[in-house]
C-alpha cells in the first residue's frame, strides 16, 4: 500500500508540477533547393521545374495545373527525405499555380520587378 500511495504521489507531483520554459533557440535557415522552372506554358496551363541541390538536379516535376496533376522524375543518384521532397512538391505547385493564374511567363524577370518596386518604395 506504502508502494501505491508513493507511486500515485510521484505522479500527481509530474502533473502539478510547473515547467520550466524552455530555453534556448531555433536558428532558420535555407536548405540550399534550386527551383528552375524550365518550361510555362500559358495557354495549356502547364509548367516544368527543375529542383537542384549543390548544382546537382534531383528531381524534374511537371505540372498540369489545369488539371491539377502533378508528375515527377527522380534522378538515379538524386535523393531527397520524402519529408522535404513532399514540403518542395508543394512549394513548385503552389508557385505554378501562382504563374498561370497571373499571367506569369518569366519568373526570374517578375521577381526582379516586385524587389525592384520594393527597393523603390
Amino acid at each position: 500500500m506504502r508502494r501505491l500511495v508513493n507511486w500515485v504521489g510521484i505522479r500527481i507531483k509530474r502533473i502539478f508540477k510547473k515547467e520550466k520554459p524552455s530555453q534556448g533557440y531555433t536558428v532558420f535557415k535555407p536548405l540550399g533547393v534550386q527551383k528552375n522552372f524550365l518550361t510555362i506554358d500559358l495557354n495549356r496551363q502547364q509548367v516544368e521545374c527543375e529542383v537542384r541541390y549543390k548544382n546537382k538536379r534531383y528531381l524534374t516535376v511537371h505540372i498540369d495545373v489545369g488539371r491539377k496533376t502533378v508528375h515527377t522524375k527522380k534522378e538515379k543518384n538524386g535523393y531527397l527525405s520524402p519529408e522535404i521532397e513532399g514540403v518542395i512538391l508543394d512549394d513548385i505547385q503552389r508557385t505554378a499555380e501562382f504563374i498561370i493564374d497571373h499571367g506569369i511567363d518569366d519568373p526570374k524577370a517578375y521577381i526582379e520587378l516586385v524587389k525592384g518596386d520594393r527597393e523603390g518604395n
